[in-house]
């Protein structure tokens, strides 16, 4: 097998070469070295030597490879019933310590099957492990409770095959092959079945980490005025604190004991991106630490305000707290946020002061204190030794030579001035509690650092999945703000009952049918005229926004269901882009997931039978292979969302395959629950063949789901959808009936780059909030379909 990888050497042997080829095609002597045998044993020689740079190269690296173990098939029955209860033992070998393997660990066990699908990723990180790795074991076993497990059988991955993609492909940063089946041998060398594995090789660890960013923000909390309006907050037991969160990073203040002098006037530093921040807004809380953190006060701060502000100079304000909940997401209408940055403040003033320190200056700051304080030896660099005094100045809690190499980017044994700059890039660095220390220090000039100013603290809350998930947070990319879905009450039954109790979920495929017909039910009921009488409450509830739609009025939808399915003014969402057919756009107002790789999705997609193949049903066998290795878009609806969906890209439809199917809930309690909900419902796939110099084959599939009985696709103009169609990027491809759904999108491996702040959201299981039309990627520059 071949496993892609990558990397991004500068290899001065290299460039010396082309330039004395220069210099010989000057002298007209080049075609005569170039066709002799002598020449090109040379060349081969040249090029065998800038493989072994790369490879020391990386080997200082912090590397990284993952083991996708996607399914197996055909496996021996242990079991008296002629099954077996298989997991997978995944070991990585060194080469330099044969008896210590590099990392073992195993999968799930998959229970009373021949054909399991365990879609985990094992991985394997450290420095230089892609050249010390000899092979990679994957053994299969039976579990058995109570006696000694039972070998199946093994296949083995050798380290030269992982290393051999990743010298094809220098100039890529990461890579992954093609998912494959490998056969598994029994002890006797007998064939016991196969497993299929995809591999993933990142020579340097760090750069997952990098985030770009323009300014530092500085904001300092200072006093909270009038805050004992609230009855409560007088009661003599009252810990008030702060809360701020941007985007998905959360500090707090100190816990205050004296309630009516609070005075706080601690600080934190943000690393923001002016530009693409623009829209964000800086969300506060007065909490209370004796009420079981009660929020008794919130308020908000447009970065817009902040950014309009000079850089280094002081941008002031009153806050005013009050009980709207910001954090709903039916609250996150501009009309909304605008009316809360000027509320009378009915909960009390906070005062809040911010000032914004331009990229440029930091880094010069930050190098020279570095320098001036750590720099025993005064050559402009950091040593070992020299940063181990860093380490312990700032109580680092990391191993020194690790977090040394971290930052030795071109392993030399020493920090220059652009790899002390680039810790700056870091994404856990600049959320780090001694980074905030830092900047407050090196950002004043002169003095001695102390380390022990007022700062507030960082605070780590992930989202919680599955039954343990009793509210779903999204982040919304307009605002930055992390909110609380608004979940329907009929929704949320139907979930407790099936996902978040035992007894739904040994049901929940016997339920489907009722489902089914409750949804059909339903949606005969809201294509009654009677209905449209829901429509106010459903406004009401959901605090929509009507000047958006294209019918403003509620008269002007005859039933619930036309209502639902309702058209808006498209100048309400701008495409991104129009003259880029290159740039991918969302395909709905929607809460998306997405990832680079289709098997990545096994942290989001729980389904017991989650793979492509099941996915695509009778359409893998001739598309499928094109779309292994694939990048994957999730785009959820929900109740409350305009429920029609756009192309993504633009091409043409040549294949429209409907499928049949159950109707589970794609709420992500059910998705992160071992539920088939995409592999079973009923949903279409739609082929569009974009072209050889765009995104090659794109798939995407609409997916019913409870109380969504049907879909309908239809052109820009209203006529049926047909296989033969020309669509256009952003222009109305169909919609959903009553109920919430989802669109899914399948693109060819490595012919799209998504977003960073989405794969960053997705890979921290947060979903974002995102309308049609958004961008979400964009063509990779290297893409050429076959």
């Amino acid at each position: 097998m071949g496993c892609c990888a990558s990397t991004q050497v500068e290899q001065k042997s290299n460039e010396e070469n082309q330039q004395k080829g220069g210099e010989e095609n000057q002298q007209n002597s080049a075609d005569t070295k170039t066709n002799s045998p002598e020449a090109n044993a040379s060349e081969e020689k040249k090029e065998s030597k800038n493989e072994e740079t790369s490879i020391k190269a990386y080997d200082r690296m912090d590397n990284r490879i993952t083991v996708h173990v996607i399914q197996g098939r055909h496996l021996e029955g242990a079991d008296a019933s002629g099954a077996s209860d298989p997991y997978v033992k995944v070991t990585f070998l060194s080469k330099s310590n044969p008896d210590q393997p590099l990392e073992q660990s195993r999968t799930r066990v998959i229970k009373k099957t021949k054909n399991p699908v365990w879609n985990d990723g094992i991985v394997c990180e450290g420095i230089g492990i892609i050249s010390d790795c000899q092979s990679i074991t994957l053994e299969v076993w039976d579990y058995d409770r109570a006696s000694k497990d039972d070998f199946l059988g093994a296949a083995t991955i050798t380290g030269t095959e992982v290393l051999h993609d990743l010298k094809k492909n220098k100039q890529n940063m990461r890579g992954s092959a093609l998912p494959v089946w490998l056969p598994l041998k029994a002890k006797d060398n007998k064939d016991v079945g196969e497993i299929q594995v995809q591999v993933s090789v990142i020579e340097d660890a760090n750069t997952l980490v990098i985030r770009d960013w323009t300014h530092v923000l500085e904001l300092t909390i200072g006093e909270g005025i009038d805050l004992g309006k609230m009855p409560w907050f007088n009661n003599g037991h009252s810990k008030p604190y702060v809360r701020i969160e941007w985007g998905t990073q959360v500090l707090h203040t100190s816990k205050l004991t004296n309630i009516k002098n609070c005075h706080w006037n601690e600080k934190a530093y943000i690393f923001v991106h002016k530009e693409n921040n623009a829209s964000y807004y800086l969300q506060i809380t007065v909490m209370d630490d004796s009420a079981k953190h009660e929020a008794f006060g919130q308020g908000v701060v447009s970065a817009k305000r902040i950014f309009e502000n000079k850089e280094e100079e002081m941008f002031e304000k009153n806050v005013p707290l009050s009980k709207i909940q910001i954090e709903l997401d039916k609250t996150l209408s501009a009309s909304n946020l605008a009316a809360q940055e000027t509320a009378a403040g009915e909960c009390g003033i906070l005062t809040v002061s911010a000032k914004l320190h331009a990229k440029d200056h930091v880094q010069a700051r930050y190098y020279d204190a570095m320098v001036d304080h750590f720099d025993t030896n005064r050559n402009g660099q950091l040593e070992k030794e020299e940063v181990q005094k860093l380490l312990l100045s700032l109580d680092i809690p990391e191993d020194p030579d690790q977090f040394f190499r971290k930052y030795d980017e071109d392993a030399n044994d020493i920090w220059s001035k652009t790899e002390i700059i680039n810790m700056l890039k870091d994404y856990n660095f600049q959320r780090s509690p001694w980074m905030a220390s830092v900047l407050e220090n090196f950002l004043r000039a002169g003095g001695e650092a102390t380390f022990d100013a007022h700062l507030m603290t960082g605070v780590t809350e992930p989202p919680k999945i599955g039954n343990e998930r009793r509210i779903i947070k999204i982040k919304d990319r307009r605002t930055g703000l992390v909110i609380q879905e608004n979940i329907p009450g009929y929704v949320w039954q139907a979930l407790q009952l099936m996902y978040n109790s035992s007894s739904g979920r040994v049901f929940a495929k016997q339920m489907s049918s009722v489902l089914t017909k409750m949804s059909r039910d339903k949606g005969k009921e809201y294509d009654q005229k009677e209905s449209a009488k829901e429509i106010p409450h459903f406004i009401e509830l959901h605090n929509l926004d009507m000047s958006i739609m294209a019918n403003k009025q509620v008269e002007d939808y005859a039933t619930f269901n036309d209502f639902f399915a309702r058209a808006i003014d498209p100048q309400s969402r701008p495409l991104h882009s129009p003259d880029n057919e290159n740039i991918a756009v969302s395909p709905a107002d929607c809460r998306l997931v997405l990832f680079s790789n289709i098997v990545e999705s096994s942290i989001w997609v729980k389904g017991s039978e989650w793979t492509l193949a099941n996915l695509l049903a009778s359409r893998y066998a001739e598309v499928g292979e094109k779309l292994e290795g694939g990048s994957f878009v999730i785009a959820r609806l929900a109740p409350q969302d305009y429920h029609r969906f756009h192309w993504p890209v633009s091409g043409t439809v040549t294949k429209i395959t409907p499928i049949d199917g159950a109707l589970y809930t794609v709420n992500p309690i059910a998705i992160n629950q071992p539920v088939n909900v995409y592999t079973e419902n009923k949903r279409c796939v739609i082929e569009i063949e974009t072209g050889k110099d765009r995104f090659g084959l794109v798939i995407m599939i609409p997916i019913g789901a409870t109380l969504v009985g049907s879909y309908y696709l239809f052109q820009k103009d209203g006529t049926k959808l047909e296989e033969g169609h020309e669509v256009r990027r952003g222009d109305v491809s169909g919609e959903f009936r009553f109920g919430g759904s989802t669109v899914l999108v399948l693109f060819q491996k490595d012919v799209v780059r998504f977003d960073d702040d989405l794969l960053r959201h997705s890979k921290e299981k947060l979903e974002t909030l995102i309308q049609v039309g958004d961008r979400i990627g964009e063509k990779t520059i290297e893409n050429s379909q076959p």
